[in-house]
């Protein structure tokens, strides 16, 4: 059995001799239950390919490391003050 995307007929799966046994009330129901299968895969991943892109996103700071931040002129004259 070949793979078939959204928008594909389920009936391109079946061959000729087995088309015409099926009767017309099923193939309607098969291809109303087979259009709706492949739009809950087609959503279940794109939802994946977005939490992937989220957390790539969420957790690139933790990847690359930050540059050190500049000490500012008022740090460094604390410094060189006692108490």
């Amino acid at each position: 059995m070949a793979a078939v995307g959204e928008g594909e007929d389920f009936l391109s799966l079946v061959s000729v001799e087995e088309k015409d046994s099926i009767p017309e009330n099923l193939r309607r129901k098969l291809q109303d239950v087979w259009e709706l299968k492949t739009r809950e895969i087609t959503n279940l991943k794109v939802d994946v390919e977005k939490l992937k892109l989220n957390s790539d996103n969420e957790f690139a700071h933790l990847r690359t490391p930050s540059p050190p931040s500049p000490i500012s002129s008022n740090m460094l004259r604390g410094l060189g003050e006692s108490h």
